[in-house]
């Protein structure tokens, strides 16, 4: 699943690689490392590997249930 959105969020393949010899190959595995570490590992900078981290993150984040009508009114669909 990592390696699938890494490629949507166009990571070359050499860093894909990377995270892979590396032993990051989930992302619970990507949050568990440090965030310095991972940009050592893949080879970028810490900024660019936050960036990439929320991005990721965004992608996988699961989809809202909660529907906003007017703002006092909410409803779960």
């Amino acid at each position: 699943m990592l390696q699938r959105v890494l490629s949507r969020e166009n990571v070359d393949e050499r860093r894909r690689a990377f995270f892979r010899a590396s032993g990051i190959t989930t992302y619970r595995q990507l949050l568990q490392r440090p965030l310095w570490d991972v940009a050592h590992v893949v080879d970028l900078s810490v900024c660019e590997t936050e960036e990439l981290l929320t991005k990721i993150s965004i992608r996988l984040a699961p989809a809202s249930r909660t529907v906003v009508i007017s703002p006092a009114v909410t409803f779960m669909q």
